[in-house]
């Protein structure tokens, strides 16, 4: 019996290492498409074959931490046979937050399909209450990630009414708040305020005092705009608070980063070592790479 469950273990850890011969992305980027898919397609076959769980772990660490989307997307589909495996599970609500529109939509599909509960806080952070979308005349889901988030909402709950689905929203918001911490480099609502949905005047008819150097079709003429609900901070972004966003990219990689940021982006803001910049001041010294990160 222990010679049989060592000879799995190798067996599997041989397994995972082929694996990673496939799948190095500097390898990754000079294939052509056939040759990528060959890649993929070869890996994900190995994949299938390991047992052991805490192999599979391992797997699911590189579905959701392995910088090429192909390979992402890929692996998705393995690891998806594992459920209702924890990690299996993890990876994937993580991955609905892919800066890669392929990548997320695949993985809110699955959340929808798997019926996977631990997902629907992460999406009710894309649709808001799938209950008011759901009420006739609200108006068509904005964009395809919304209307794939929808989807996959009504399909956990387990139903389109918009009744029904009230209740349970409601029965779940009420037992979200006597859940487990979040993992703190997760996205999340603490320390938010929601701003319901509604209609606001954007802009100006004239050319007000001191908003002369605003280009004049960015804020000309005055509009009535609808804006879907979100979540602000209540108070602004700390240095402390931002540094540990910092500390999260150098242990986790790049998963909250803009697609077009320059590759290996030092994150750490210019303000790091000037002690004129307290722990509990407002963050300063970031570029714009650096906020969008910090707000996925």
């Amino acid at each position: 019996m222990r010679a049989d469950l060592f000879s799995a273990t190798v067996i599997d850890h041989h397994l995972l290492e082929l694996v990673g011969t496939l799948l190095p992305p500097r390898v990754l980027t000079d294939l052509d498409p056939g040759a990528f898919s060959l890649h993929t397609a070869l890996a994900a076959d190995l994949c299938r074959r390991i047992q052991r769980l805490e192999v599979r772990k391992e797997i699911c660490a590189m579905t959701a931490m392995h910088p090429d989307p192909g390979v992402r997307a890929a692996l998705l589909d393995v690891i998806a046979e594992w459920l209702p495996d924890g990690d299996a599970r993890e990876a994937i609500v993580w991955l609905t937050h892919d800066p890669d529109d392929l990548v997320a939509f695949k993985a809110i599909s699955l959340c929808g399909t798997y019926k996977i509960r631990e997902a629907v806080g992460h999406l009710m952070a894309i649709v808001g209450r799938p209950s008011e979308r759901m009420r006739p005349g609200v108006g068509i889901p904005v964009g395809v990630g919304h209307a794939v988030a929808l989807r996959a909402l009504t399909e956990i709950f387990g139903t389109n009414d918009p009744d029904m689905l009230r209740k349970i929203e409601d029965d779940y918001l009420a037992t979200s708040a006597s859940a487990s911490p979040l993992d703190p480099t997760r996205p999340n609502s603490l320390g938010m305020v929601r701003v319901p949905e509604g209609s606001f005047v954007m802009g100006a008819d004239g050319i007000e005092a001191g908003m002369t150097w605003f280009r004049q079709d960015h804020y000309r003429p005055a509009r009535e705009v609808y804006l879907e609900a979100f979540y602000i901070d209540v108070y602004p972004v700390t240095n402390a608070q931002y540094d540990q966003f910092v500390e999260a990219i150098v242990q986790r990689g790049h998963l909250w980063c803009h697609p077009d940021e320059p590759p290996q982006k030092n994150h750490v803001r210019n303000t790091f070592r000037d002690p004129r910049f307290g722990s509990n001041h407002p963050v300063v010294g970031i570029d714009w790479y650096d906020a969008w990160a910090y707000a996925r």
